[in-house]
């Protein structure tokens, strides 16, 4: 406790003026105050609002309409239009960070960009969101470079080519956006930490509608994927995550060229020529998935400890399962089981090559079901087998557990400062009126004990 009033006053003046400072940077950063209204393309080199109060058109000369130059920048288009002109290197807005100067909180909204090579582009910035824009005609879309905590929201992108384009990113969320392009991949993610896609519409994608390449722990959830070539494509992924996604008339419902642990939870494929493809996937874990009215729900290839809890199946063409591996499958077939019609209506169940068979391929409580062995003729032979492991009751089967992104920022830290010194600045306040009204009852208590 301080021992006089002053020192004590002094101090919590002192908290109270960092307490000020704390919350007025964090005001300056979310909300810049000026206010500057645009009728045509410039540069943007000062923090502040800017509004756009009428459409324009990209300049032939400098190929940019809108360069952001600078951080704490807040582009509100009122549904204004930008006119592109498809030349080369041509963009809408450019977020022009760079390695030495990096930007900082930047919000793009209510902006519609039509046609030209490309509509937005952001390079080396934190804390950038687009939203509620619609990007229309473009050759390309939304283009993000070596930035990090990039927000892509509510927004609709119809690109000719590719619609958002990702390399060497860190936490990318795309949220409820309605994304679709005409020769090329709606979602084309290189090098990505924390990636998250949720909550989106993909439709008549002619290449991916996503596409992730040397991803690290991305998250795909939620989102509905249609007319699509190929709905997920993975390729050389770690630790991802794949949770309620519905996908249909795909090619590959979800396509996997190297991965390495990954959950894939209650998707739905419906109307694909492969449900699930996956070749080189290592620690794989299918559950519950369901898959309707496709030539094979799984083409297994050279992969190993791969887990299936088999969820609705029906209307399989050809095969329940392609296995050709010289690496572990376990499946669970209860549901397969349960399903009678399944059964009766499906004349192949379960493919494998019989020489891979031995040792290679694990079914559980099988003993009912009526499986296709292709032998080294490619001949079809009927039989019924027996689990090849009678005495496994259960499959101990463990969800992996990914490492995700620390839910505290900078932000969050921040504000957790500021409740800890406000807590510290009430709790001595508290001590300091204790400590004045017990010495008050003290001097009382001797002035009448002199009476």
């Amino acid at each position: 406790m301080l021992r006089t009033k002053n020192n004590f006053w002094i101090f919590i003046g002192f908290l109270i003026l960092l307490l000020n400072s704390l919350i007025s940077i964090d005001f300056v950063i979310a909300t810049p105050s000026k206010v500057t209204y645009l009728s045509e393309c410039t540069k943007i080199t000062k923090p502040g609002i800017y509004i756009l109060n009428q459409s324009m058109t990209v300049d032939p000369k400098e190929k940019i309409c809108l360069e952001i130059n600078t951080s704490n920048v807040l582009i509100d288009g009122r549904m204004n239009t930008i006119y592109g002109f498809f030349e080369k290197g041509e963009k809408a807005i450019l977020v022009n960070g760079n390695s030495t100067n990096n930007l900082r909180n930047i919000t793009i909204k209510n902006v519609i960009i039509k046609d030209g090579y490309m509509g937005i582009k952001i390079k080396n910035s934190q804390d950038v969101s687009i939203s509620s824009c619609y990007i229309k005609g473009v050759l390309e879309g939304i283009s993000v470079l070596s930035s990090s905590r990039i927000y892509i929201i509510k927004s609709k992108i119809e690109a000719q080519q590719r619609a958002v384009i990702s390399e060497n990113v860190v936490s990318l969320k795309l949220e409820k956006n309605y994304i679709s392009t005409n020769f090329s991949h709606c979602i084309d993610s290189n090098i990505g930490y924390y990636l998250n896609i949720e909550g989106n519409t993909f439709a008549h994608c002619s290449g991916s509608a996503i596409r992730l390449e040397k991803n690290y722990v991305p998250t795909i959830k939620e989102n509905l994927i249609k007319n699509s070539l190929l709905g997920i494509e993975i390729l050389k992924n770690n630790q991802a995550e794949f949770l309620n996604n519905i996908l249909e008339n795909t090619t590959q419902g979800i396509s996997i060229t190297s991965l390495n642990k990954g959950l894939f939870y209650q998707n739905l494929i419906n109307k694909s020529q492969v449900g699930v493809f996956c070749n080189n996937g290592i620690d794989l874990f299918f559950d519950k998935n369901s898959i309707f009215t496709s030539d094979i729900a799984y083409l297994i290839k050279n992969s190993s400890n791969i887990n299936i809890t088999v969820g609705s199946i029906e209307n399989i063409k050809k095969y329940l399962f392609l296995i050709q591996t010289s690496g572990s499958v376990f499946a669970d077939f209860q549901e397969v089981n349960k399903s009678k019609s399944l059964i009766e209506d499906s004349k192949i169940n379960v493919s494998i090559k019989k020489e891979l068979l031995k040792g290679n391929a694990i079914y559980k409580d099988n003993a009912t079901v009526e499986y296709i062995i292709l032998n080294g003729s490619n001949k079809i032979v009927t039989e019924n087998i027996k689990p090849l492991i009678s005495t496994q009751k259960t499959l101990n089967i463990s969800i992996p557990v990914y490492k995700k992104e620390s839910l505290l920022s900078k932000s969050s830290l921040k504000h957790i400062i500021v409740l800890g010194i406000i807590i510290v600045i009430l709790a001595l306040i508290y001590a300091e009126v204790k400590l004045l009204t017990t010495t008050k009852n003290k001097s009382y208590r001797r002035k009448r004990k002199r009476r």
